[in-house]
Parts: structure tokens; sequence; C-alpha cells
């Protein structure tokens, strides 16, 4: 696993309350329709959003905020989570990532393996260097917000998560 250079976790900074993580998805890039096509990170500016780091389609991990920073992700949750964003590979409208993510079989990955490893990455450093004093917790962005979100989906592997999770942090 690779953490690109520029990831920093300031030990010396306190998470401010921030107890768990939310994982996200959205496109690579984003066609905006009208305004063209912009990489993940450039979208979220350009709407007023952000995420703590982003987890490349090959399981780079970006840092885009201080722990220590809150981050505008989960509206009502902000304030106690960590914000990942899962970049599912190429161009993406919202149609079109919906629909990806809705799907559920063995034949279609649309979250690799090192994105998953990419993921265990951050909680390993969050839980060595940080908090889950209480145990490791993290959630969904479609768990928060049921009826407006649908990221992850059914496309991300769950059990996977779970199962290395439990291996990393329960032995």
């Amino acid at each position: 696993m690779e953490i690109l250079d520029g990831l920093q976790f300031d030990y010396s900074q306190d998470l401010l309350g921030r107890k768990s993580l939310v994982i996200h998805a959205m496109g690579e890039y984003i066609n905006s329709g009208e305004d063209g096509v912009y990489p993940a990170a450039q979208f979220l500016e350009e709407v007023g959003l952000s995420v703590h780091f982003t987890v490349l389609p090959g399981g780079q991990v970006l840092q885009h905020l201080p722990i220590s920073k809150r981050g505008a992700h989960a509206r009502g949750y902000n304030v106690n989570t960590v914000g990942v964003e899962l970049l599912v590979r190429g161009v993406q409208d919202y149609d079109s990532l919906r629909k990806l993510m809705a799907y559920e079989g063995t034949t279609f990955e649309l979250y690799g393996r090192a994105q998953y490893q990419g993921l265990i990455t951050i909680m390993q450093h969050l839980v060595d260097n940080y908090w889950f004093d209480d145990g490791l917790q993290y959630t969904y962005h479609e768990d928060l917000s049921p009826d407006r979100k649908h990221d992850p989906g059914r496309a991300f592997d769950r059990s996977h998560l779970d199962e290395q999770v439990w291996k990393r942090f329960h032995v």
C-alpha cells in the first residue's frame, strides 16, 4: 500500500471529538454537464464540499484536510466524523455512478481490493495515533441519509471490509 507524499498525520492535534469514519464514493472524474469534467477534488471544492481523504482506484491515499479540521461531507455529522471518498475509476455523472453503485454481484468489482486496503491504512493510522478508545467505528453515507444518498452502494463489499477490520483490529 502506498501512501502518497503529502499525507500528514499531525499527532499533536486533537480530533475535536471526531469518533468515526464516514465512507463515501464518487467518480474519479465528475461530468458536471455544461460545466465540463473535473477531477474529484476540484469538483468537491467547486461545490463547497470537503473530505479528509480520498482513496484512488489503485489504492493510493490522498489527504485533503488535516484530521483536526472539520470536513463538509455528511450533513449533520461533520463535527464528529472523518470523511473518506472512494473514487470510482473513470468519468462519472450522478446518474451513471448511482447505477454502478446499485450493482451487487461477484462478476463486477466497482471498488478494487486495493481501495479496501487504502481504507484499512487510514483506519490503522487513526487507531495507532488518535482515537478509537471505544473501538473502531465507521459508517456509510447511505446509512446516515438513506433518503438522499446512495454511496458507497450495494457494490461496496461491506462484509469484506468488516472481515479485514476484524482481522486487523480484533486479533
